[in-house]
C-alpha cells in the first residue's frame, strides 16, 4: 500500500497507540510492562522475515523446522541454552491463517512457546 519509506505501516500506529497508554496511565514504561506481567505474566512475539535469500535455502530451512516439529514428541521439554539463559519448548506447531478480510491464505505459519 503506497511507498515502502515506512516498512511496517501499523508502526507509527503502534508508537501512538504507546504514547497514549503512558498518558493514561501516567506511568513509565517499566511500570506498563512490570503491571502486564503481573497479571499475564511474561511474554513476547517476535517474527522474522528473510529477504534477499535464495528461494531453495529458504524452502530448505522451511523443511528443517517443519520436521523439528513433527518430531514435537522428543523436542517438547527439550532446553537450549543461548547468552548463559535456558529457554525450555512447551509447545510447538504450524498452522494456516486466513485473512478475514481479503481472504488470502498464509500456509504453513510456525508457531512456538518456549519458556
Amino acid at each position: 500500500t503506497g511507498s515502502n519509506h515506512v516498512r511496517e505501516k501499523d508502526g507509527v500506529w503502534a508508537a501512538l497507540a504507546w504514547l497514549q497508554i503512558l498518558a493514561s496511565q501516567k506511568q513509565s514504561v517499566k511500570g506498563v510492562l512490570e503491571n502486564h506481567w503481573a497479571v499475564y505474566g511474561r511474554n513476547f512475539f517476535t517474527r522474522y522475515d528473510f529477504e534477499n535469500c535464495k528461494s531453495e535455502e529458504g524452502a530448505a530451512m522451511m523443511d528443517r523446522l517443519h520436521k523439528f516439529i513433527q518430531d514435537g514428541s522428543h523436542n517438547i521439554g527439550k532446553s537450549f541454552t543461548s547468552l548463559d539463559k535456558t529457554f525450555v519448548i512447551s509447545k510447538m506447531d504450524d498452522f494456516s491463517y486466513t485473512d478475514p478480510i481479503d481472504g488470502s491464505v498464509s500456509n504453513n505459519q510456525v508457531n512456538a512457546d518456549i519458556i
